[in-house]
C-alpha cells in the first residue's frame, strides 16, 4: 500500500519537489469540480512534467479506499474528523513543510495535527445574513442560537450557498 505523503493539495504547489522523482501525483478529494479545476490548472502550469490525477470521492469513502490498497498521494477534503481517523489509522506521514506560524487551533478546536500529519487548508466561517425589514414584515425574531434555527419560522427560509459558485474566480 502506498502511504500518503501529504494531505493538502496546497502543499503540492510551492513544495512539490517532494514529487519531483514521480511522474504522477494522485489526489483524492471531495471538493466540488468548480474549485478543483482552479488548483488543477495552477499545478499543471507550474509542473507540466507531473501528471496530476484527481480521484473524486466522498470523504467517507477515503478510509475504505485506503484499506483496499488505493494508491493516493494526497488527501484533500473539508472534513476534520476524517483526517483524525485516517491519521490515527496510520495512513499519513508527517508533512515535510514548515508549519511555524500556523494557528493550529481555532478557539478550543485543534485544526492541525500535533504530529504534523495534517494541517488545515482552510477554515470556513459560519454566520447568518438576514434582512431586518423582511423579519419585521413577517414578525420573525432572530433566533438566539444555531440550535434554535430548525424550530424557528426561519427554518424554511434558510439557504446554504456553494462557495465555489458565490465567489468570483
Amino acid at each position: 500500500m502506498k502511504v500518503l505523503r501529504s494531505v493538502l493539495l496546497l502543499s503540492l504547489l510551492p513544495w512539490s519537489s517532494t514529487w519531483a522523482q514521480d511522474e504522477q501525483v494522485v489526489v483524492m478529494t471531495s471538493y466540488p469540480q468548480e474549485l478543483i479545476n482552479r488548483y488543477e490548472s495552477a499545478f499543471e502550469a507550474a509542473h507540466p512534467d507531473i501528471d496530476l490525477v484527481l480521484e473524486w470521492r466522498h470523504s467517507d469513502d477515503a478510509r475504505a479506499l485506503l484499506e483496499q490498497g488505493g494508491a493516493i498521494d494526497v488527501y484533500w477534503a473539508p472534513t476534520l474528523d476524517t483526517f483524525v481517523i485516517l491519521a490515527d489509522a496510520g495512513y499519513f506521514t508527517p508533512l515535510p513543510l514548515p508549519l511555524d506560524g500556523l494557528p493550529g487551533r481555532v478557539g478550543g478546536l485543534a485544526i492541525d495535527d500535533a504530529q504534523a500529519r495534517f494541517a488545515a487548508f482552510e477554515v470556513a466561517g459560519l454566520g447568518v445574513a438576514y434582512s431586518e425589514a423582511w423579519m419585521a414584515e413577517h414578525g420573525v425574531t432572530l433566533p438566539a442560537d444555531w440550535k434554535d434555527l430548525p424550530a424557528s419560522p426561519l427554518a424554511d427560509s434558510l439557504l446554504l450557498p456553494v462557495p465555489g459558485r458565490v465567489f468570483p474566480p
